[in-house]
Protein backbone atom coordinates (compact mmCIF):
# COMPACT_ATOMS: atom_id res chain seq x y z
CA UNK A 1 0.00 0.00 0.00
CA UNK A 2 1.32 3.17 -1.15
CA UNK A 3 0.16 6.28 1.47
CA UNK A 4 -0.03 9.82 -0.30
CA UNK A 5 0.40 13.06 1.70
CA UNK A 6 0.83 16.46 0.71
CA UNK A 7 4.70 15.63 1.45
CA UNK A 8 4.52 12.94 -1.17
CA UNK A 9 4.37 8.85 -0.86
CA UNK A 10 5.20 6.35 1.81
CA UNK A 11 5.47 2.74 1.55
CA UNK A 12 2.78 1.49 4.23
CA UNK A 13 3.24 -2.47 3.06
CA UNK A 14 4.56 -5.26 4.82
CA UNK A 15 7.98 -5.14 4.08
CA UNK A 16 8.81 -1.58 4.95
CA UNK A 17 12.61 -1.18 6.35
CA UNK A 18 13.09 0.48 9.62
CA UNK A 19 14.26 3.74 8.32
CA UNK A 20 11.22 3.71 5.90
CA UNK A 21 8.70 3.45 9.04
CA UNK A 22 10.90 5.93 10.95
CA UNK A 23 10.46 8.42 8.13
CA UNK A 24 6.98 7.30 7.32
CA UNK A 25 5.79 8.25 11.50
CA UNK A 26 7.67 11.23 10.80
CA UNK A 27 5.39 12.10 8.42
CA UNK A 28 2.25 11.38 9.39
CA UNK A 29 3.08 13.44 12.86
CA UNK A 30 3.73 16.26 10.76
CA UNK A 31 0.50 16.02 8.54
CA UNK A 32 -1.63 15.13 12.26
CA UNK A 33 -3.17 12.17 10.03
CA UNK A 34 -3.96 9.87 12.41
CA UNK A 35 -6.54 7.95 9.67
CA UNK A 36 -3.65 7.25 7.57
CA UNK A 37 -1.71 6.05 11.17
CA UNK A 38 -4.41 3.75 11.93
CA UNK A 39 -4.33 2.07 8.77
CA UNK A 40 -0.23 1.23 8.90
CA UNK A 41 -1.03 -0.33 12.64
CA UNK A 42 -3.50 -2.45 10.86
CA UNK A 43 -1.46 -3.11 8.42
CA UNK A 44 1.61 -3.67 10.63
CA UNK A 45 0.67 -4.53 14.08
CA UNK A 46 4.31 -4.94 15.06
CA UNK A 47 6.49 -2.19 14.22
CA UNK A 48 10.03 -2.99 13.59
CA UNK A 49 13.05 -0.81 13.95
CA UNK A 50 16.36 -2.17 13.25
CA UNK A 51 20.28 -1.64 13.34
CA UNK A 52 19.87 2.45 13.35
CA UNK A 53 20.47 5.57 16.21
CA UNK A 54 16.62 6.39 17.43
CA UNK A 55 16.47 9.99 18.84
CA UNK A 56 13.65 11.82 21.13
CA UNK A 57 11.58 12.62 17.42
CA UNK A 58 11.78 9.48 16.20
CA UNK A 59 9.96 7.73 19.51
CA UNK A 60 7.29 10.68 19.52
CA UNK A 61 6.47 10.18 15.65
CA UNK A 62 5.95 6.53 16.34
CA UNK A 63 3.80 7.45 19.85
CA UNK A 64 1.66 9.34 17.62
CA UNK A 65 0.98 6.38 14.89
CA UNK A 66 0.91 4.13 18.35
CA UNK A 67 -1.68 6.56 19.62
CA UNK A 68 -3.71 6.62 16.90
CA UNK A 69 -4.29 2.22 17.07
CA UNK A 70 -7.37 3.02 19.73
CA UNK A 71 -8.85 -0.18 18.94
CA UNK A 72 -5.62 -2.49 17.97
CA UNK A 73 -2.60 -2.51 20.51
CA UNK A 74 1.11 -2.41 18.75
CA UNK A 75 4.25 -3.84 19.33
CA UNK A 76 7.51 -2.02 19.02
CA UNK A 77 10.50 -3.91 18.12
CA UNK A 78 13.57 -2.04 18.50
CA UNK A 79 16.12 -4.98 17.53
CA UNK A 80 19.87 -3.51 17.70
CA UNK A 81 18.68 -0.40 17.97
CA UNK A 82 20.54 2.49 19.96
CA UNK A 83 18.71 5.44 21.39
CA UNK A 84 19.39 8.35 23.41
CA UNK A 85 18.13 8.53 27.20
CA UNK A 86 15.24 10.71 26.20
CA UNK A 87 14.24 8.37 23.87
CA UNK A 88 12.92 6.53 27.45
CA UNK A 89 10.54 9.62 28.63
CA UNK A 90 9.17 9.80 24.77
CA UNK A 91 8.37 6.36 25.18
CA UNK A 92 6.25 6.62 28.25
CA UNK A 93 3.55 8.47 25.95
CA UNK A 94 2.91 5.37 24.05
CA UNK A 95 -0.42 4.44 25.08
CA UNK A 96 -1.03 1.58 23.23
CA UNK A 97 1.67 -1.00 23.60
CA UNK A 98 0.64 -4.82 23.64
CA UNK A 99 4.89 -5.34 23.89
CA UNK A 100 8.00 -3.66 23.86
CA UNK A 101 11.12 -5.92 22.72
Amino acid sequence: MVCRTKWGSCCCGTTMKSRSMSTASLVYKESQNRQLAQQVVSVRPILELRNFWLVPSDIDALAFVVNSAVDNAVGLDFGACSMELECLDALSRCQYIHHLR
